[in-house]
């Protein structure tokens, strides 16, 4: 599992990316509003690296 602040999880995501991964799929817990609405700014985050 993944785990952390908006910017930990971004690195760690992108690290997938640096070993050649590309796609992950991600499977939220809880799968609720607030745990989408949190992602958001963590893939924003992954898309400016």
């Amino acid at each position: 599992p993944l785990a952390g602040s908006d910017a930990e999880l971004a690195a760690r995501l992108a690290e997938f990316g640096e070993r050649g991964l590309s796609h992950v799929q991600l499977v939220l817990d809880p799968i609720d509003r607030r745990s989408i609405e949190r992602l958001g700014p963590v893939l924003e985050r992954l898309r400016r690296r």
